[in-house]
């Protein structure tokens, strides 16, 4: 008794985490790189 969309809500759940890790990335980029440019200001 295999439920396919029980293999369709994983995929689901699998690809909303990843595109949460990626905009974590993208915003953990743009914070170290506005810190960069704030002490490159303030030298």
């Amino acid at each position: 008794m295999f439920n396919p969309n029980l293999l369709l809500l994983i995929l689901d759940i699998r690809k909303i985490s990843y595109n949460f890790s990626c905009l974590r990335a993208k915003c953990d980029v743009l914070y170290y790189t506005k810190i960069h440019f704030v002490n490159l200001s303030t030298t």
